[in-house]
């Protein structure tokens, strides 16, 4: 399972202060889609401890770290996030995907070139919510749509993770207790701003 939190000091890095859960079996929190289940209203007291993640008012990174891949099963290796909006009116875990797209989109900070860097991309910001892979959660069959935001994604994913594992292979880290437990959330902020400057796609 994949450990969830509030980063509300956007380090990356899951402070003791920090709310923080634990994903299910299926790769949700809070609430599971799949089976109908929210956890922050379970009246099982284990389960809203493990997978409900009570989070702050407030816009902050929702960082997912470790557990396993779905599609492998092999350790999951990287950091994903998404920038959350929570008030009293917010349920953090329905409808919130967290996939390598909004975690490349939390490191861009204005929504002018948020919203250039997803028309470069070929995705709407309708898509950063679309549960792709688990497909009997989508309202709609769009097939064509799912698999060409699961490309999009796994290229994100694979192009990071490959910089990333050669990065740490190559170097020795420091401090090592005070940096994020992978190198990714490095990655993903200088892919960012790469194509924010160079208004460039994947390709």
């Amino acid at each position: 399972r994949s450990q969830v939190f509030q980063d509300l000091n956007s380090n990356s890095i899951r402070d003791v202060f920090e709310p923080s859960a634990y994903t299910d079996s299926d790769g949700y929190f809070s609430y599971n889609p799949v089976t109908d289940v929210n956890y922050c209203e379970s009246t099982d007291a284990d389960l809203r401890e493990k997978y409900c993640l009570e989070a702050l008012e407030g816009e902050y990174p929702i960082v997912i770290t470790g557990g396993y891949d779905l599609l492998t099963d092999e350790p999951f290796y990287g950091t994903l996030s998404a920038l959350v909006t929570v008030n009293d009116s917010t349920d953090i875990g329905t409808g919130q995907i967290i996939s390598p797209l909004t975690t490349l989109l939390t490191h861009i900070p204005d929504s002018a070139s948020r919203n250039t860097v997803m028309t470069n991309l070929g995705v709407s910001s309708a898509s950063l919510n679309r549960d792709f892979f688990n497909r009997t959660t989508n309202d709609t069959t769009d097939i064509a749509a799912d698999i060409s935001l699961f490309n999009l994604t796994q290229k994100l994913h694979k192009t990071v993770s490959a910089v990333g594992q050669t990065f740490e292979e190559s170097f020795d880290v420091e401090n090592e207790d005070d940096m994020p437990r992978d190198v990714t959330s490095y990655v993903y902020n200088q892919l960012a701003q790469t194509l924010v400057s160079n208004s460039q796609t994947l390709d």
